[in-house]
């Protein structure tokens, strides 16, 4: 086979900031080379059941799962306005996820800086040293972190632009701005 033969499979691993990977495949080529036709084969089914109990019973879980979302959204909404202006230490406390480490864990901290350079990520709210601070409290959890400092830039975002090079020659670095996410009387 060829590199454009359609019994290739193709994939693509997309890193996030974070080192995690998101993968990319048109993996029914898979399928098809090891089950064969998947007519043939009983019981294997890519799609929905066409069972009508087992359908009733995943609408029904999936309602569910969208209602505790909702309210999940609607209590973190309020922690968010009752904590906006509170110090890392208290969000943490609020959160829960108080397990203040005994050192920072400097792969994880180097991770969230890089994030700083991505324009609207929420790490561009944050210092070097206030990064650091939250990884210390929440014991180099990051997603704890991440729930730390979404609740501390709930209101606004620093917003920094990349850099760009004018007419190819000159690089120009523009302003970081500070742009409202929410007005609290419409929330």
């Amino acid at each position: 086979s060829s590199n454009s033969s359609a019994k290739i499979v193709r994939q693509y691993f997309l890193r996030d900031p974070d080192g995690y990977y998101v993968e990319i495949c048109d993996c029914d080529v898979l399928t098809k080379y090891t089950l064969g036709d998947i007519h043939d084969v009983v019981g294997y089914d890519q799609g929905v059941s066409n069972n009508l109990a087992e359908t009733a019973m995943f609408v029904n879980l999936t309602e569910r799962l969208a209602h505790r979302a909702a309210r999940a959204h609607r209590e973190f909404t309020q922690l968010c306005r009752e904590m906006r202006c509170r110090p890392a230490l208290e969000i943490v406390d609020r959160l829960g996820c108080r397990q203040v480490a005994a050192e920072v864990d400097e792969e994880k901290l180097k991770k969230l800086i890089r994030r700083r350079g991505v324009y609207g990520d929420i790490c561009q709210n944050e210092t070097e040293e206030s990064l650091r601070h939250i990884l210390m409290l929440t014991g180099n959890h990051v997603p704890a972190a991440m729930k730390v400092m979404q609740v501390r830039g709930w209101e606004s975002a620093v917003m920094a632009p990349p850099a760009f090079f004018e007419a190819g020659a000159d690089k120009v670095t523009p302003e970081a701005f500070l742009m409202p996410k929410y007005s609290i009387a419409f929330v």
